[in-house]
């Protein structure tokens, strides 16, 4: 890929796709697109995290291209415009930070529709382990699809979550650090319970906040936020990467679409 600078003046190379018509109807789906769109993504992220931004920002344009066949509430059309705000703060020589900000307030209200399409999606039928739990899972449908549509929703947050955090980083790199504080602090009561203690990105969350605090010489309000960082830091914390790479179902399915967008969306840490 092309090592050449990229400017956000230059449409090819800007990091800032062009919104799709909003009267055009999604295109059927496709398993080539969900495979690609993962490819694309996965590709990205790796880039992203070993410091290779132009090539991600050339791997995640590709793939929010990829996303505009699928339905506009679709949680990966969030997790690629969330991830194209966060390479393009790096790799657009002269983006300026309302433009990434922009991209970040879009990603966000994409996010806000996930609720809708987790609505919508049809829960799949867990594995059961005894012929009791098959038949009551049979019986009681309703109650076990609002339970799986409970997570899937706890999960989405998860991936918002990422996307505030990364909003409240810009943010407080150009001194709005009131705003930062608050999207931290949000983004952190999100992440842990979709997540978990263990989650690497809580972990990034904790520390960017601490590190906030500490700038700002409140010290007292940083000690438990760090306590807390290190304690996860100490229980070797999961990378959602990794994660993915582990838990990603085999087939093709909703819940697989959302844990694609959820943990292929990195959190920066800004220490």
């Amino acid at each position: 890929m092309s090592a050449r600078p990229i400017s956000a003046a230059d449409p090819a190379q800007d990091g800032v796709p062009s919104p799709p018509c909003p009267d055009a109807p999604p295109l059927p789906a496709c398993l080539l697109a969900d495979l690609l769109w993962e490819s694309f993504t996965e590709e990205g992220a790796a880039a992203f995290a070993d410091g290779r931004a132009a090539e991600a920002l050339a791997a995640w344009r590709l793939a929010d291209r990829l996303a505009v066949a699928f339905p506009a509430a679709d949680p990966r059309r969030a997790a690629a415009l969330a991830n194209l705000a966060a390479v393009t703060e790096q790799a657009a020589a002269d983006a300026t930070a309302d433009i990434v900000e922009s991209l970040y307030r879009r990603a966000l209200a994409r996010w806000g529709a996930v609720p809708g399409w987790i609505e919508r999606m049809t829960p799949e039928r867990a594995a059961r382990s005894s012929l009791f739990h098959h038949r009551m899972e049979r019986k009681h449908r309703a109650v076990y699809q609002r339970v799986a549509r409970d997570g899937h929703g706890r999960l989405a947050a998860g991936g918002r979550a990422a996307c505030l955090g990364n909003l409240a980083g810009l943010l407080q790199r150009v001194g709005r650090t009131r705003e930062a504080e608050a999207l931290y602090r949000e983004a952190i009561a999100l992440r842990g319970p979709a997540l978990g203690a263990r989650d690497a990105g809580l972990l990034a969350l904790l520390e960017n906040l601490a590190a906030l605090l500490i700038a700002e010489g409140r010290l007292d309000e940083a000690e438990p936020i760090r306590a807390r960082a290190d304690a996860i830091a100490a229980n070797a914390p999961l990378t959602p990467r990794r994660r993915w790479a582990s838990d990603k179902p085999v087939r093709m399915s909703d819940a697989r679409r959302l844990l694609a967008a959820v943990y292929l969306t990195p959190i920066v840490r800004r220490g």
